[in-house]
């Protein structure tokens, strides 16, 4: 999966910020802000990655279980797809 084309990772000053750039009326335009981890889950997903390797990648820059980070890649990933942003 990955985010789909004109979706841009911004930083902003002290936050990280979702932008979908497309001019698509099919799918949600606009800015969504994000905490550290989705935003770490957005910039894997600008290139082509799988679930098991976001959640891999949560355990070796976080301290936690792979049961939290499946469950935190999840959640994101959920969201993601909701408004349309996941290839």
């Amino acid at each position: 999966m990955k985010l789909k084309d004109g979706v841009i990772v911004q930083e902003m000053d002290d936050r990280v910020v979702l932008i979908d750039a497309s001019s698509r009326e099919d799918r949600f335009q606009g800015i969504i802000n994000m905490n550290r981890t989705a935003a770490y889950i957005a910039q894997l997903l600008e290139k082509e990655t799988t679930k098991e390797e976001i959640v891999k990648a949560l355990t070796d820059k976080y301290d936690v279980s792979s049961e939290i980070a499946d469950a935190n890649a999840q959640k994101v990933i959920d969201q993601f797809h909701k408004v349309g942003l996941l290839m």
